[in-house]
Formats: C-alpha cells, sequence, structure tokens
C-alpha cells in the first residue's frame, strides 16, 4: 500500500470515528459515496480496522454504544 494510499485510509477512518463519536448513525452507502470506495471496503474498516469499538448494527446502519459516546479523543 502506497503512503498516498496509507493517508486516504487514515483520513477515513478518521473521519468514520469522528461521526460515530459525536452520536451520528453512519451507513455503509452512504460511506462508500462519500469516500468514493466499495461498500466492503467501509464494511472492513467498521468490522476489522475499528472492530474495538462497541458498534451495534441496523441493517446497513451503525452506530457507536450510547456508553461509548464521546470517550474517543480526537485531536
Amino acid at each position: 500500500m502506497s503512503s498516498k494510499n496509507h493517508e486516504l485510509l487514515a483520513t477515513r477512518l478518521a473521519a468514520i470515528l469522528r461521526k460515530l463519536n459525536y452520536g451520528e448513525q453512519v451507513s455503509i452507502h452512504e460511506l462508500a459515496e462519500e469516500f468514493n470506495v466499495s461498500t466492503r471496503t467501509i464494511q472492513r474498516d467498521l468490522l476489522e480496522r475499528l472492530s474495538f469499538l462497541q458498534l451495534e448494527k441496523d441493517g446497513n446502519d451503525y452506530r457507536l454504544h450510547d456508553d461509548c459516546l464521546g470517550r474517543i479523543k480526537l485531536g
């Protein structure tokens, strides 16, 4: 993976974390469109790369468990 790809991945993951941390419910399809990647990539982000989070699933949407909201400190 190139340096540019690593930067895009880091930026995408940070944006997803920010949305979840602020209580947003995120849609796999909407995130895929926003970041111009496949839905499979977003699924991988949520289920593998961000697997340490307590995510709740509702269809194709995910949200952070209420007990975890605001706990992630983003710089």
